[in-house]
């Protein structure tokens, strides 16, 4: 993967048919930093943030799930974007409470 990403460098920025971006798929496959640092290295901050739209999973939960999970690739990706976990907590408990209020009508 690192001598494809290396000569391809655009595909990190694709997307297949399920609107999936390359390290979405290729985290889902099992990828580490070990194995791939070059790919999980190059994705953007931006794309750290933006869920896979399959599992609904950030990069980091993705490289945590499975067989095949990676502890370091685990700490490498949320340790470049710690605050998505504050901000998708913040997001979830609004929603809580959101659909307790809803329920209590």
């Amino acid at each position: 993967m690192n001598d494809f990403t290396s000569k391809y460098p655009s595909a990190l920025f694709l997307r297949d048919e399920h609107n999936r971006l390359l390290h979405h798929v290729a985290l889902s496959s099992g990828i580490n930093m070990r194995t791939d640092a070059l790919l999980i290295s190059h994705i953007s901050d931006e794309k750290l943030v933006e869920k896979d739209p399959v599992s609904d999973l950030y990069p980091f939960v993705i490289a945590a799930s499975g067989e095949r999970s990676d502890l370091y690739t685990v700490y490498h990706l949320l340790g470049r974007n710690p605050s998505i976990l504050d901000n998708d907590h913040r997001r979830d408990i609004g929603n809580r409470r959101r659909r307790k209020e809803k329920n209590k009508e």
